[in-house]
């Protein structure tokens, strides 16, 4: 299991987006993963990759972890946590729009 939180939906492109996951067991409590991942799909196809074994996240408590993320495309991006031990998967979505300035 996890659960997985961005604040808002929509960003300003070149906002830090703090992108979290808090990974559990089968009864829901805080566990640390074997692996944990995070692929993110920018709206050109390209693919940013992040892992627990790169040292990529911010560690809080237990089952805690955090990227931040600047993007410099504007659209729509997804994204998907993986994790083994326990074996877990959540993606989501979120929009990033054009500057208005340049």
């Amino acid at each position: 299991m996890a659960h997985i939180s961005v604040a808002n939906k929509t960003y300003d492109t070149g906002d830090g987006i703090q992108m979290d996951i808090t990974v559990t067991d089968i009864d829901d409590n805080p566990t640390t993963p074997a692996t944990l991942s995070l692929d993110i799909k920018e709206p050109d196809g390209n693919i940013v990759s992040k892992s627990l074994a790169g040292g990529d996240f911010i560690t809080g408590g237990t089952g805690e972890y955090t990227y931040v993320f600047t993007p410099d495309q504007a659209g729509r991006h997804t994204y998907r946590w993986a994790a083994t031990g326990p074996d877990t998967a959540r993606e989501s979505a979120f929009t990033v729009r054009p500057t208005q300035v340049v």
